[in-house]
């Protein structure tokens, strides 16, 4: 039985970490993402009035806090990849 107990708690920290891994290298950016050089405005929710180099418009939003909106939050210049050559993303 303890032997049971032991391999179940085992496979289940497995199943935890292969899980964290796979999400963490679904959220990793792509070869095919453009980068910007990103400058959020005086207005950006997180990291007001600062500079975030070489980023994907995702990183960008989770790092000045933006999601949607029509207030501008950051303005990005691209680096690399398919892209537009400048990107603008908003917040409420």
């Amino acid at each position: 039985m303890k032997k049971l107990k032991f391999g179940l708690l085992a496979l289940l920290f497995t199943l935890g970490v292969g899980g964290a891994m796979v999400q963490k290298i679904h959220a990793a950016p792509k070869l095919v993402d453009t980068f910007y050089d990103w400058t959020s405005t005086d207005t950006a929710p997180s990291n007001p009035s600062s500079e975030l180099p070489d980023a994907t418009i995702a990183q960008a939003e989770d790092n000045f806090g933006c999601s949607s909106g029509l207030t501008d939050c950051a303005d990005g210049q691209k680096v690399s990849g398919p892209g537009a050559n400048t990107a603008q993303i908003q917040h409420n």
